[in-house]
């Protein structure tokens, strides 16, 4: 009797083990899947905060750019007979103007024609100084200032971009190179719209228009604004 009381005794220890080790494997299996999920979540807030950072970034670096450049622009009616340095717009996203910021070294003057653009999800920027040659003219209407090195990417992600002129009244206006009027904007409203790289690959697969595309767009997008006062008396 007591061996066949013994045999059932170490049959239920080992009962009692099975189940013991069903439990913790099982307790194992949730653990794992807990930190498999609390892992994914955390990757995934990573990577929002990197596209983020991403997008705060360009848009600080677009706004610096331009301040630089708005800054220190010039324009003047006569400043040879009959010449003018002359602000345009040709477009709501397109900026042409003349500009006393850092030129390059083989300059012999401090001024250049300077030109911003949207093109291709991109605010791109040329200059023209004066190591151009003759194809650098700060007089008359204002060309595209493409012609010493092209037109060189800023930021990239843009999905639109505007300027904003106001005259000494902070009233709306276009300032047009064919126009008597050959001062500068009292001030200068940029507005621009970017996207992480990231998003902005999968916004252009979606089709235009689709209330998936838009979602992304409401999640993803940031705008910039900045109004930069421009010098009095250039």
């Amino acid at each position: 009797m007591r061996g066949v009381r013994s045999d059932r005794q170490q049959g239920l220890a080992w009962r009692f083990t099975l189940v013991e080790l069903m439990v913790a494997v099982s307790v194992m299996v949730l653990m794992m899947s807990l930190l498999a999920q609390a892992f994914t979540s955390m990757e995934g807030v990573w990577s929002m905060s990197n596209r983020r950072h991403e997008v705060y970034e360009n848009g600080r670096i677009l706004m610096e750019v331009l301040t630089q450049d708005l800054t220190a622009a010039v324009a003047k009616a006569h400043d040879r007979p009959g010449q003018h340095i002359r602000f345009h717009q040709p477009e709501p996203s397109g900026l042409w103007f003349v500009s006393g910021s850092e030129t390059s070294a083989a300059a012999v003057s401090n001024l250049r024609e300077v030109a911003y653009r949207f093109s291709g999800r991109e605010v791109q920027r040329a200059f023209v100084d004066a190591a151009a040659g003759a194809a650098w003219n700060i007089y008359g209407a204002r060309d595209n200032a493409a012609d010493q090195a092209g037109y060189q990417t800023i930021v990239d992600g843009v999905l639109s971009m505007e300027f904003y002129c106001l005259d000494s009244g902070l009233n709306y206006y276009v300032p047009d190179a064919a126009a008597e009027e050959t001062g500068l904007p009292r001030a200068v409203t940029v507005s621009a719209k970017l996207m992480d790289g990231a998003s902005m690959k999968l916004w252009e697969q979606m089709p235009p228009g689709s209330a998936e595309r838009q979602a992304l767009e409401q999640r993803s997008a940031r705008t910039f604004m900045k109004t930069i006062f421009l010098p009095a008396n250039r």
